[in-house]
């Protein structure tokens, strides 16, 4: 963790697949105060480092995986990770969110933000544990469900407790509505799905063993409580808790 940088693993990764390169990145904390939390960042990040006019499926693009530093699990609504790129639906800024455990385990691996770009060879997916990083072949799982890429992936590791994200066959085929998927969550609005298929990057699979720390443990155990109270009160959330989302 970058000094004082509290509720920040403090590094971000960036995975070149055209070059198959991987670079650990410290994080400037002066953009993180202005641009606080994960699509803050990501749309600084990619209105830096794009260039106007991009073609949204070329390998110009980049996909943007991002927590904050309320991606924690005793926090309400903590599960949340934002995926940011161009849409190639709509032409313009692409974000996306999904619950689940992905964003938990890139924290936990010493990442706060996750950054792809360029576009492999042939079909590829990646893995990350803690400083680990690798970029292996897709080519055995390539036009499969998602449920299937996951279950192959799962049987390659030797280990069933890495989160994993995939694209199924719409994405591959860069279908402009299409999404990442991770369990029965969906990355799934405007086209992340066709930006990670542009790119031959059909999973990820990540988990990490680290800490981030917290600079008041009592303070924040303290809003963490009165916020779980806020939510399980509020007449509001009756239909979240018993139907999920739908219950809306």
């Amino acid at each position: 963790m970058v000094k004082d940088l509290y509720g920040y693993a403090g590094k971000q990764l960036r995975i070149s697949l055209s070059e198959e390169k991987v670079t650990e990145e410290e994080l400037d904390k002066e953009i993180l105060r202005n641009y606080l939390g994960g699509a803050g960042y990501a749309a600084r990040l990619l209105y830096d480092e794009l260039d106007a006019g991009i073609d949204p499926l070329g390998d110009k693009n980049k996909l943007v995986f991002a927590t904050s530093p309320l991606t924690r699990r005793r926090v309400p609504g903590g599960g949340s990770l934002e995926v940011c790129f161009k849409s190639p639906l709509t032409g313009v800024w692409g974000e996306a969110r999904v619950g689940d455990e992905f964003g938990f385990a890139l924290k936990n691996a010493g990442y706060d933000f996750l950054i792809i770009e360029g576009k492999a060879e042939k079909p590829v997916y990646i893995v990350i544990e803690n400083e680990e990083v690798s970029i292996k072949s897709a080519a055995n799982i390539s036009g499969k469900m998602v449920s299937n890429k996951v279950q192959a992936i799962e049987e390659e590791l030797g280990e069933q407790d890495y989160s994993i994200m995939a694209i199924g066959p719409a994405g591959e085929n860069k279908v402009l509505y299409s999404t990442i998927m991770i369990n029965d969550r969906a990355v799934g609005r405007v086209g992340a799905g066709a930006v990670m298929g542009s790119k031959n990057l059909l999973a990820l699979a990540v988990k990490g063993t680290k800490e981030v720390e917290i600079a008041d443990k009592d303070n924040y155990m303290t809003a963490i409580k009165k916020a779980h109270k806020i939510v399980r009160e509020n007449p509001d959330t009756q239909g979240f808790r018993e139907h999920g989302t739908t219950g809306d």
